[in-house]
């Protein structure tokens, strides 16, 4: 939303225009602004919060984002890979509790999705 506000400056009264930050709400002149599109609206944002970026600045909330195709590919390719390599350093000599509890994890619900197969697969035979 652009509004006019008028400007007292020592030269006289300037009226410019002025848009609110998408990200901080504040004021800031509209050549000033900073564009940035996400799905497909197009905000405008003030120059500090594009360059600290705050929490709920739209960039920053991109970059960890799982929406283009390139890290949904690698999530697919990587996931059913990773899962045995981490299940079998979980039950290593130095690991940690974190890894350790998931390799337990893992094999528990293995286990138990094999023995439901198992029983199903019996009762319909």
């Amino acid at each position: 939303m652009t509004d006019k506000k008028t400007v007292h400056t020592a030269y006289g009264d300037v009226e410019i225009e002025v848009v609110t930050c998408a990200s901080c709400n504040n004021e800031v002149a509209k050549k000033e602004a900073v564009d940035f599109i996400i799905g497909n609206r197009k905000e405008l944002a003030c120059q500090h919060c594009a360059d600290e970026g705050p929490v709920n600045f739209p960039d920053r909330l991109m970059e960890f984002s799982i929406d283009n195709e390139k890290n949904i590919f690698l999530l697919i390719i990587f996931a059913p890979l990773m899962m045995p390599i981490i299940t079998l350093l979980g039950f290593s000599n130095e690991s940690d509790g974190f890894s350790e509890g998931y390799g337990t994890a893992v094999l528990t619900i293995l286990i138990w999705i094999g023995m439901l197969l198992l029983i199903s697969m019996y009762i319909l035979l």
